[in-house]
């Protein structure tokens, strides 16, 4: 998976970026192809910003989090992420299975 980490208005942590590998190596099990993710965070006055675009062959997924917590929001936002592409996953595999059935 092809990662880019932007940080806005603020210093990048190597504990927020080891985070944010954890979580996408949670996300790169579901093996949609050719998979990129676009990860900013960002500081707004208290917020602290976390917005992930995972892109693939036909299908892309986007997810915010803010709170005023950094690892909160970069969860937050993972959260929502995972959970669209856990979606598209098992339809794929729904279909497949359907179509495999007709044969």
């Amino acid at each position: 998976m092809k990662k880019e980490i932007i940080f806005k208005q603020m210093d990048a942590s190597e504990a927020a970026k080891q985070k944010i590998e954890q979580k996408c190596k949670k996300i790169e099990r579901y093996g949609l192809t050719a998979m990129e993710c676009h990860i900013t965070i960002s500081s707004e006055r208290y917020l602290e910003k976390a917005d992930v675009v995972v892109t693939a062959k036909n299908f892309r997924a986007h997810g915010v989090g803010s709170t005023s917590d950094l690892y909160a929001s970069i969860d937050q936002a993972f959260q929502k992420v995972e959970k669209t592409v856990r979606r598209f996953h098992d339809k794929n595999l729904r279909n497949s299975r359907h179509e495999q059935a007709r044969v």
